[in-house]
């Protein structure tokens, strides 16, 4: 009797501690969807309005408004020229849970716009006092954000 105790307890504890991972996997999942929606719906939004107006705007990252029963969800768009003149290299990142654990996602897509050579133009001809204009893009330069390129995967 004391031996079919122990192996039915030893049988409940293992069920109880495959329950507890497969329930914290579940909602790791469901927060990753979450995140992965958002990252679509920022790309969507620039796409819709044009990156050259999202650039004009100077909103490079920001918070997401409150997603129901999930944790906080951050957002950031670093923008490069693309060697393709007329493209952009749109580098996006969301980002969520506390300090100590913190999760990111990623993705980078190429948009047309023109927002990222003109100011480069501007930028070199206030620069150049003899009053010559140059023909060079900003040669990859970050725009906005917060440091650091957005690409690869996180987790």
């Amino acid at each position: 009797m004391v031996v079919a105790s122990t192996i039915l307890s030893m049988g409940v504890i293992a069920v109880s501690a495959i329950s507890t991972r497969s329930l914290s996997r579940v909602r790791l999942n469901r927060e990753r969807e979450v995140a992965w929606d958002l990252l679509d719906r920022q790309l969507t939004m620039i796409e819709y309005v044009g990156v050259d107006n999202f650039l004009r705007a100077g909103t490079l990252e920001g918070k997401f408004s409150a997603v129901k029963n999930m944790p906080e969800y951050t957002w950031q768009i670093v923008l490069k020229e693309h060697e393709i003149t007329g493209l952009i290299r749109v580098y996006a990142a969301v980002a969520w849970g506390e300090k100590s654990h913190r999760r990111q996602i990623t993705a980078q897509t190429v948009m047309s716009g023109t927002a990222l050579a003109d100011a480069a133009a501007t930028d070199q001809q206030t620069t150049n006092p003899t009053g010559a204009t140059g023909t060079g893009g900003a040669g990859g330069a970050t725009t906005g954000g917060t440091g650091g390129g957005a690409a690869g995967g996180g987790g």
